[in-house]
C-alpha cells in the first residue's frame, strides 16, 4: 500500500527520476497527519509486571505518550488501584511513593515491589515504512476493488506471517484516506520541483482532507497529559 502510493505520485506528478524523494515525502506527509491529534486507532493497552524495584520498562520505538498509567489493586501489593504520578526525579520526590519517570528511551515506574502489575495505555507514531520498487517483491499489497490484501508466497503462511506482511507495506491511514496521503505528497513534490501552480492545489485540498480526517476518525478529544489518569 504504502509503494502503491509512490507510484500514483510519481505517476500523477510524472517524476519517475524523483522516487526515492517521493517516498520520503510519503512518509513525512504519514507523520504530519500523525501529528493531528492523538487518533484512538493509535492507541495501545499493555500490562506489565515488575522484575525489579523500581522497574524500567524500555518504551517501544513508535511510543508517542501516555494516555493513562495505573498500579491495579493486587493481592499482597495494593488494595485499591492507584493511578501514578509523572513526576521529575529530584528532591522532591523524598516523600513520594508511587511515580513514574522518563528516563532516555526507558520510563521508571516506582511504588512497587517485584511482581507487581502496571497497566498502561500509550498512543503510537506511525512507523516508517520502506518502498518495495518492484511490484513483485511487495510483501503485501491492498486490492482497493475489494479491500483484501494479497500476499508473497513467503508471508501468506499463517496469520503471523501475513501480519508482519502488513507491518512492512501498509497502516490504516494508508488504507482509509489513501487520498489524503497522495495529495499531501503530491503538495511537496510539486513545490520541491517549483512547480507552484500545481502545489498550491494540491496543499489546499490536502489541508481540506485533513480537516475531513480529523472530523470523521476517532480521537481523544481532551487534552492528553503526561499525567497518568487524566
Amino acid at each position: 500500500m504504502f509503494s502503491e502510493v509512490v507510484d500514483e505520485v510519481v505517476k500523477q506528478s510524472g517524476r519517475p527520476a524523483r522516487r526515492a524523494e517521493i517516498a520520503t515525502f510519503v512518509n513525512a506527509t504519514i507523520r504530519e497527519c500523525n501529528s493531528l491529534a492523538h487518533f484512538l486507532r493509535q492507541m495501545i493497552e499493555d500490562q506489565l509486571t515488575t522484575t525489579a524495584a523500581p522497574f524500567v520498562w524500555v518504551r517501544t520505538s513508535k511510543f508517542n505518550t501516555f494516555r493513562t498509567v495505573e498500579y491495579p489493586a493486587q493481592t499482597g501489593f495494593l488494595v485499591n488501584s492507584i493511578w501514578p504520578r509523572l513526576l521529575l526525579p529530584g528532591k522532591h520526590l523524598e516523600d513520594e511513593i508511587h511515580y513514574y519517570y522518563y528516563s532516555g528511551d526507558s520510563v521508571v515506574f516506582a511504588g512497587l515491589e517485584v511482581g507487581g502489575l502496571v497497566n498502561i495505555a500509550f498512543f503510537e507514531y506511525f512507523k516508517r515504512l520502506k518502498d518495495y520498487v518492484d511490484p513483485a517483491t511487495r510483501p503485501a499489497v491492498w486490492d482497493f476493488e475489494t479491500e483484501t490484501f494479497t500476499y508473497l508466497p513467503a508471508f501468506d503462511t499463517d496469520d503471523a506471517q501475513r501480519a508482519i506482511a502488513r507491518d512492512l507495506t501498509s497502516n490504516w491511514l494508508l488504507e482509509r484516506w489513501n487520498h489524503l496521503i497522495v495529495e499531501g505528497t503530491k503538495a511537496k513534490i510539486y513545490l520541491t520541483v517549483k512547480d507552484i501552480d500545481r502545489s498550491r492545489p494540491s496543499f489546499s485540498l490536502y489541508k481540506s482532507y485533513q480537516t475531513d480526517l480529523t472530523a470523521s476518525e476517532p480521537i481523544h478529544s481532551g487534552s492528553v497529559s503526561e499525567q497518568a489518569g487524566v
